[in-house]
């Protein structure tokens, strides 16, 4: 250790003793002048306190005494390893002074250290040990002939004249405590305090500390601490049977060597609180156990026990040697449980779920531990399989589709596991407990469902408590009855219909792409590649970009540009540090690959790069496999070659899309959505598939996109529509305009507007739900597939979200369509509630009107017959309704799907809707709404109703609403055309021209043609209503207000009273 900083040494001046001629005016006081200084050195000797500070400056000023250590146990070892107090000065004075009689003490009575010629630099320190002995010598450390008490003391410090420079009076001082100088205060008193940071020859900062630690640290890296556990909870039990934190060394050496001597520590300011034990050995290349306990033992097995235990929290790991030079050190920091912090064999550290205790860091070295820990495990009950995320797997008698853990029992004895625990978490191990009499047979497997449903549990196939996520990050436990761990595995992301576990005969964990739950595990693989990643973000950029890719160590980067999943057969290779440029939207796909194959390839990276675009719509890149799209076998978009135009039916028959749609499952995708000015609003994996009916045979079809855990995330965290207030979504729809995406593409969002705006101009508010809407363009793999309309996706997660539920509570309904079919969940009560209520007599039975009202909404069903009448929906079979299954709920109706609403002015919706037969060409059954209407009461809340939402829809209104509309598609309307004119299929919209320039004048006619319905609408409504309702005048009066003049310059061309 390098305490002074060594000075370029000048030659000592010389005395010359040779007599010297003096003038004689001086020979006559000579001796005089002798005496008198003998005399002073004398006094100063014998009585230096005596002596005071120097009047005026002196060149001395700013030297002071910065630091004192008067209990040096383990902190600071002098040159020969031994602990000394010790003091430190600090040449504050600008310049380099020589400390040639310069004196320390600590006495009253004698000067305990002189300075030899000595230079001290400006800004330096330099350090005087307290050992009671001398030494001097300027190029080793020095050493003072006195000691430091810990009780306190006073120390003084004299110039050459025995001027006092500076003094220090100490307090008590425990082990290894510096008193510090910190600052001056405002009146130029000196301010010390005491610390543990020591800094000897350092400034006196936690940062002066540890560079003081690291510039005394040996660099060899022969003995290095190798991996730290500081909160196991799976491990090797010590001798009392307790699992305990634990600090492995390695010896990076091909000898052995001796570890008597070595210190370990858990407090840098103590590096010598634990030394290893005599006899303790670490064999050439190998690892050395420590218990880190605070038991301060040695096991019989030769483990050891430190006298400390370590924080998971943040803690400090010290090896020293028997000077209290620092071998190594390392910090931890925020270890999950049952983690380990470890050095890889390439050399960097990093957080270990498989811990190795007394094995290499690696895979092989896991998986040698993991022998171990079984054998510990006096069950011998093992976890064999976990899966996490289930689509397409039957487990159990019941063949459900759940996540699952598997215990193997691997002894020959039946195991009785009462009481037993499994858990997702390890600082709950017996989150779900065994029931009393559960066991496990020699060589018998047991699968526990993981799905939270524990009320579905049966003596033979138990529910746990809890489920799992596919993206990982969860450990499963088996426990004892106390809580005591005897298995875990720490999951990682496990695929879809993939499950990770262990293979009987076989060391270490692999994923199955065949899972076999309560059977054997077959042939697994490893794990997969690390996923690659691009320079830059998916977006809307202007000019160009150039993108690279970062490939992951070991692996080779395929890439592709048309939405291809990339595999070695089609994919580019991609050599790193290459550019790839992009001056037009280009989708860019990567992926990497194991050339060993030993690992599966990583996820596929996307990013569409939307460039040089100028859309007045928000923007969405939809991303598939081209083969998912087009394949003549199982395309969405393939016609396929045996359809064929069915002219009795209206439609396209035997086609691959509608096989798709009906058949198969959604595919794989991934989608990015911005906003106009090119901000991200959502950008990820997902599923998407075909939704529509007559529709599904347009050219431009709608899509449906979903959420899946499968693909990494089960909900769409974003905003999606700014007139919703919700962040999170499970599904949309991309909605090409249904029956009207060959007409106006907006009507059906028109009328969900006209609800909010309804909303907003009322003071009773309607609950009927009802999708937002928001146009955007859409491009399909890089191309652009034109304009449609985003929409929220009626199903059980749109109604949880919109009564207030979270989307994980969305099974928790029934939701029925058109005469009561089953969307979700069931129809039992609804049909038991139309079968019953056919029965009753409303009209005249409080109790019968009763029965109704406690199980239907009535507002709410009220408001949507209202709407529906008056918009005059002459498709009225798109009904959907729901019933939550919590206390109190009662069935309520979604208003959605509403292509012909607005359509004919002229169709007579109150008639309609009130047909004993059943409502609209279907008959749809209107039975609630003709029972409610035979209460007077009834009757008159519901004209009641309409009458206000008719009085706030007017013509005015409605026309400034859709004129809103119009303005946001108007821009886009030329471009969609160009795109999709040229495929009008005449079979399907005859009227449709093939012209972008016509499809364009035609769309705007369809418009003029939606602006007379609502010109007409509200008059002949008016008419209708007092028709079926057979109201006076002076109750429609009443309901409905003045009837509304039929406006200037309508084109009537209705040949009978309404049309």
């Amino acid at each position: 250790m390098q305490y002074n900083t060594p000075q370029q040494r000048t030659e000592r001046p010389r005395k010359d003793y040779a007599p010297r001629k003096r003038k004689s005016q001086l020979r006559s006081v000579l001796p005089l002048c002798l005496l008198f200084v003998a005399l002073l050195a004398i006094m100063y000797l014998i009585f230096p306190k005596e002596a005071g500070r120097q009047i005026g400056p002196s060149m001395y000023d700013g030297l002071v005494i910065s630091e004192v250590m008067a209990a040096n146990s383990s902190a600071v070892p002098d040159e020969n390893g031994e602990f000394g107090d010790w003091l430190e000065l600090y040449n504050g004075t600008g310049k380099d002074l020589n400390m040639e009689g310069v004196m320390l003490t600590n006495r009253t009575d004698r000067i305990t250290f002189p300075f030899p010629e000595y230079i001290l630099k400006a800004g330096e320190r330099v350090i005087v040990f307290a050992t009671d002995s001398y030494q001097l010598d300027p190029l080793r450390p020095f050493h003072g002939k006195f000691k430091i008490s810990s009780a306190g003391e006073h120390i003084y410090l004299y110039d050459p004249d025995m001027y006092l420079i500076d003094e220090v009076v100490t307090p008590t001082m425990t082990a290894d405590t510096s008193y510090i100088l910190v600052t001056e205060d405002e009146s130029g008193e000196r301010v010390y305090e005491l610390t543990t940071y020591y800094s000897p020859g350092y400034e006196n900062t936690e940062e002066g500390f540890y560079a003081y630690r690291s510039a005394n640290a040996t660099e060899s890296g022969a003995l290095v601490i190798n991996e730290i556990c500081p909160d196991p909870k799976l491990s090797i039990p010590d001798e009392d049977g307790e699992v305990v934190d634990w600090i492995e060394l390695k010896n990076n050496t091909d000898e052995d060597i001796v570890l008597a001597g070595y210190y370990l520590s858990d407090k840098e300011n103590r590096p010598l609180k634990w030394a290893f034990p005599d006899g303790a050995v670490i064999p050439a290349g190998g690892y050395y156990l420590v218990y880190c306990s605070g038991k301060d033992k040695m096991q019989a097995n030769g483990i050891p026990h430190t006298n400390f235990s370590i924080s998971a929290e943040r803690e400090s790991v010290i090896l020293s040697d028997s000077a209290g030079r620092l071998l190594d050190r390392k910090t931890v920091e925020n270890v999950p449980e049952d983690y380990s912090y470890g050095l890889t064999p390439e050399g960097e550290w990093k957080l270990f779920t498989q811990t190795s205790p007394g094995y290499s860091n690696d895979e092989n070295g896991q998986a040698k531990a993991d022998e171990l820990y079984r054998a510990y495990n006096p069950t011998g009950v093992i976890i064999s399989e976990v899966m996490a995320s289930n689509d397409s797997i039957p487990v159990g008698v019941q063949a459900l589709y759940t996540d699952f853990v598997e215990l193997y029992n691997t002894t020959s004895e039946t195991v009785d596991l009462s009481y037993y625990g499994l858990s997702d978490n390890l600082g709950r191990p017996r989150r779900w407990q065994f029931p009393q009499g559960t066991v496990i047979g020699p060589g018998q497997y047991l699968v526990v469902y993981l799905d939270g449903e524990t009320e579905l549990s049966t003596v033979s196939e138990m529910h746990a408590n809890f489920s799992l996520s596919r993206a990982g990050g969860e450990t499963i436990s088996f426990c004892d009855p106390t809580g005591r761990v005897l298995d875990r595995m720490h999951l990682s992301l496990i695929p879809t219909d993939h499950s990770y576990g262990r293979t009987l005969g076989q060391s270490g964990f692999y994923y199955y792409d065949t899972p076999t739950p309560g059977a054997a595990n077959g042939t697994g693989y490893y794990g997969y590649a690390q996923n690659p990643s691009m320079s830059i973000p998916g977006g809307q950029y202007k000019g160009s970009v150039d993108v690279t890719l970062t490939v992951p160590e070991d692996t080779a980067v395929y890439y592709t540009l048309d939405g291809s999943i990339p595999t070695l057969e089609n994919a580019t290779l991609y050599h790193e540090g290459e550019v790839l440029t992009f001056t037009r939207v280009t989708i860019l796909r990567a992926r990497a690959f194991d050339p060993t194959g030993r690992l599966q390839p990583s996820e596929v990276i996307t990013n569409s790069y939307m460039m040089n675009l100028y859309h007045t719509l928000n923007v969405v890149s939809l991303v598939t496999d081209p083969d998912e799209l087009w394949n003549e076998e199982y395309g969405m978009l393939a016609v396929g070659p045996d359809a064929y135009f069915n002219e009795n039916r209206g439609q396209y028959e035997d086609t691959v899309y509608r096989m798709v749609k009906e058949d198969l499952p959604a595919k794989a995708g991934h989608v990015e959505y911005y906003d106009v000015e090119g901000n991200t609003i959502l950008n990820q994996d997902c599923e998407f598939g075909l939704q529509g009916q007559y529709s599904l045979d347009l050219p431009q079809k709608t899509f449906k996109v979903r959420a899946k855990a499968k693909y990494g995330s089960k909900y769409f965290e974003a905003a999606l529509f700014e007139d919703r207030e919700y962040t999170e979504y499970k599904s949309f729809v991309l909605r090409m305009g249904g029956n009207d995406g060959s007409w106006t593409r907006l009507v059906d969002g028109l009328q969900s507007r006209l609800i909010d705006r309804f909303n907003e101009n009322t003071d009773t508010p309607t609950t009927v739900l009802h999708q937002a809407w928001n146009p955007v363009v859409v491009y399909l793999n890089g191309v652009y597939w034109g304009h449609f309309n985003m929409r929220e996706r009626v199903d059980r997660f749109f109604v949880a979200q919109h009564e207030g539920l979270s989307l994980e509570e969305a099974d928790n309904m029934d939701i029925l369509e058109a005469s009561g079919t089953v969307n979700f969940g069931s129809d039992d009560e609804y049909d038991d509630l139309i079968a019953t209520a056919k029965t009753l007599n409303p009209g005249e039975s409080e109790e019968d009107l009763q029965y109704l009202l406690d199980r239907i909404d009535v507002d709410n069903y009220f408001d949507y017959m209202a709407f529906e009448m008056f918009f005059g929906n002459s498709d009225p079979g798109n009904i959907r309704f729901y019933k939550l299954h919590t206390e109190g709920a009662k069935w309520r109706w979604i208003f959605y799907d509403a292509d012909y609403g607005l359509f004919n002015s002229g169709f007579d919706s109150p008639s309609s809707y009130l047909d004993p037969k059943g409502a609209g060409d279907m008959n749809i059954d209107n039975t609630l709404l003709l029972k409610l209407l035979e209460n007077q009461e009834m009757r008159h809340k519901f004209l009641t109703r309409l009458g206000e939402i008719y009085q706030v829809l007017t013509t005015d209104f409605m026309l400034a609403e859709l004129q809103t509309m119009v303005d946001l598609l108007e821009p886009e309307m030329p471009l969609h055309f160009a795109r999709w004119a040229e495929e009008t299929d005449k079979n399907m919209t005859w009227d449709n021209p093939t012209t972008p320039e016509g499809a364009l004048r035609y769309w705007n006619s369809r418009l003029d043609r939606l602006r007379n319905v609502i010109k007409k609408r509200p008059t002949y409504f008016y008419e209708m209503v007092q028709e079926e309702f057979e109201l006076t005048d002076g109750q429609m009066l009443i309901y409905f207000g003045t009837k509304p003049e039929m406006p200037d310059g309508v084109d009537i061309q209705e040949g009978k009273k309404w049309g």
